[in-house]
């Protein structure tokens, strides 16, 4: 009961914060003492250009790390969890660069600080995808099509041994990791993230076999998910584009799977999954899916969005 106390009282410890207060932070990093007498607009334009969001996203997440429910990812201390860590994985997720360059952008000349900052708020980031993804059951709403479906591939340097079972064709046989995204139709929510999968290995049908198929039959029997012509074979669940489709159900599924795309589109605007990921096989799906988790929180904010598949 003691410790129960004591951990509630470090919690409150930690400070709800405003949007001005990381604009104000991320200011004092650029050496800018003069922002408040900007337009909004331009300071926002400055803030999105160096960390990827906007500054309400980041409130969204302090937030969000700040009353999290595990323990081992809620921020805990004023002393030890300070607002610039987040702006720091921010910085990563978004520009990717090397230690030194990200530790010279904060001022911090050790690069096993560097590291540590990485360490320890890349997992937090990513603790946050559960939550947010939420259950099937959350997303079915009476409707008989639930989601789209696609893989999205990223670049990796070469696994080794090499083999081609990383090769992929989306960038000339190159090595690359594949990941399997569900979008709600209905509401811009991701509902689903599988991978890393090897993409020489399999194509998008074989990973929907792997586990969403069977997920797909156990939670939501009766409900269909759009697909491209990768996912062939799976009638029962996957509905593609096809010539007998009514012109509005054609141009229903056309918008439905551009939507999707765009969704594809602001995670590769993060040039940690835009560039050959440097950090091995094993690290890249921590920071996909802690990207995944920032595109959610920028949507839900309004810093970008999904167009309506109905409309």
């Amino acid at each position: 009961m003691a410790e129960d106390a004591k951990e509630a009282e470090t919690a409150e410890e930690i400070a709800a914060l405003t949007a001005d207060d990381f604009f104000a932070l991320a200011f004092r990093i650029f050496g800018n003492q003069r922002w408040e007498k900007r337009k909004r607009e331009t300071n926002e334009n400055d803030f999105k250009d160096a960390f990827g969001v906007i500054p309400e996203t980041c409130v969204k997440i302090w937030e969000a790390l700040r009353t999290h429910q595990n323990p081992a990812f809620r921020l805990q201390s004023k002393r030890n969890d300070k607002p610039v860590g987040l702006l720091f994985i921010l910085r990563f997720l978004w520009r990717y660069p090397t230690a030194l360059d990200l530790g010279r952008f904060f001022k911090v000349k050790s690069e096993n600080t560097v590291k540590k900052y990485i360490d320890i708020w890349l997992p937090r980031i990513h603790s946050l995808l559960k939550p947010k993804l939420g259950s099937f059951a959350d997303h079915q709403d009476g409707l008989i099509f639930v989601f789209t479906v696609d893989g999205t591939h990223c670049r990796i340097e070469e696994p080794r041994p090499f083999s081609t079972d990383w090769s992929s064709h989306k960038f000339g046989g190159k090595a690359a990791v594949n990941y399997e995204l569900a979008i709600c139709i209905h509401k811009p929510q991701l509902a689903w993230v599988y991978g890393p999968t090897k993409p020489g290995k399999y194509n998008d049908v074989s990973v929907f076999r792997l586990k969403l198929k069977e997920k797909m039959e156990a939670e939501l029997p009766g409900c269909r998910i759009i697909g491209d012509k990768g996912y062939k074979g799976e009638p029962d669940l996957i509905s593609l584009r096809n010539e007998f489709d009514p012109e509005e159900i054609a141009e229903f599924k056309d918008r439905a799977s551009a939507r999707h795309e765009s969704f594809n589109q602001k995670l590769k605007c993060f040039k940690i999954l835009s560039v050959p990921f440097r950090h091995g096989v094993a690290n890249h799906k921590m920071a996909f899916e802690a990207v995944c988790v920032v595109v959610m929180f920028q949507i839900e904010c309004g810093g970008a969005s999904l167009f309506d598949a109905y409309l």
